[in-house]
């Protein structure tokens, strides 16, 4: 009976004893009081029931496309393993420091969306941070903490939300444009139909994958075309986006009175993207690979659509599959490009959590959090 108690609600009922206390909203709590009385025990809390919505299925669903691509990946790691060991270490510390750089030049961007001043240690610190609370609670972790940060720093929550809002849309900008610059420049390097100088197969399954992605992101633009066309789901998401790009357009107005905020903004985004392409670039020479700038950015980009355009937290394991899909594609033989992914991986996605963990215990111990 003690244990009972804390389920008796509607939720928890089957459907006929749900339908039988439909409009008697007293009985099951009357029953409750009078159950623990008999009992002789308090009134128990309700036990909070968990239901299954369709974005939680999704999240399972890209869990396991994510799992199932990043164990493809592990695979072919080991295959290459002995191609791993034989790099050539220099280059590897060099993967590492200019994927730590990559910290740094963000909280160039995030000092730059407010006009007043913040402290840059700290800044720094809340961008390594955010590499765990990413893993750990996803993007609405990783805003919710740098509401947090901004609050510690006497901004308000508006302030800090609109400017989480106006760094991810400089991040998209910076990052489209640099794609649309690259692709005149180096896409003649890139052979999605041919096969990989590894043998077999590979090409037209490399093939057909880039099809499905192509599919994939027509299907999303007709949805996408749908909604707007249809006048009440137009209505509607304007409803959800108007605010939105109000809030972005003015935070901007604002700091286009102050110039430098808008270099710091826009330029520390651009260093973050080169800085990640050169970290990959510095992988690719650590097993004797090498391309060009603008083809290291196309592998960037393909492989952050490949992970965006599915439900998987962090892009984890679909990034990867991607990149080497690009890099292959490029030329690169495949024993190659799965080293060069994984050792790139292993210093801008798969480590930096570790400190970034460090990193939060010490910003909620100085209460920066």
């Amino acid at each position: 009976l003690v244990a009972a108690l804390p389920f008796l609600q509607r939720a928890a009922l089957g459907p006929t004893a749900a339908r039988a206390t439909r409009g008697k909203k007293g009985i099951l709590a009357a029953i409750r009081e009078q159950g623990a009385m008999r009992a002789g025990v308090e009134v128990p809390e309700l036990i909070e029931p968990r239901r299954i919505s369709w974005v939680n299925l999704a999240l399972v669903a890209g869990t396991l496309v994510g799992g199932w691509a990043l164990i493809g990946v592990l695979v072919n790691v080991t295959k290459s393993w002995s191609t791993i060991t034989g790099a050539k270490w220099g280059w590897v510390a060099a993967v590492f420091v200019l994927a730590q750089a990559v910290y740094p030049v963000l909280a160039v961007a995030t000092v730059g969306s407010v006009t007043d001043t913040l402290p840059y240690g700290r800044t720094v610190a809340l961008e390594v941070a955010n590499t765990f609370v990413s893993l750990a609670a996803g993007t609405m972790g990783a805003l919710a903490t740098r509401v947090r940060f901004f609050q510690q720093q006497g901004y308000n929550a508006t302030l800090a939300v609109s400017s989480g809002v106006l760094i991810s849309t400089a991040s998209w900008i910076v990052k489209g444009g640099l794609f649309l610059i690259a692709i005149p420049i180096a896409i003649s390097q890139f052979d999605f139909g041919a096969p990989s100088s590894t043998g077999g197969g590979s090409g037209s399954s490399t093939a057909r994958l880039v099809w499905i992605i192509v599919i994939a992101v027509a299907v999303l633009g007709v949805l996408l075309g749908l909604v707007f066309a249809i006048p009440r789901w137009r209505r509607l998401a304007a409803a959800k986006l108007r605010p939105k790009a109000s809030e972005v357009w003015g935070h901007l107005r604002i700091l286009a009175a102050h110039p430098r905020k808008l270099v710091e903004i826009f330029g520390g985004e651009i260093a973050g993207q080169l800085l990640v392409a050169l970290a990959l670039g510095a992988s690719l020479h650590a097993f004797g690979q090498q391309l060009s700038l603008a083809s290291l950015l196309i592998v960037l980009t393909l492989g952050s659509m490949i992970g965006g355009i599915t439900p998987v937290p962090g892009g984890m394991g679909v990034v990867e599959a991607g990149m080497i899909l690009a890099l292959t594609a490029a030329g690169i033989p495949e024993s190659e490009a799965v080293a060069a992914v994984f050792v790139q991986r292993l210093f801008t996605a798969y480590l930096p959590p570790i400190w970034g963990w460090f990193c939060l215990i010490w910003m909620r111990k100085r209460e920066y959090l």
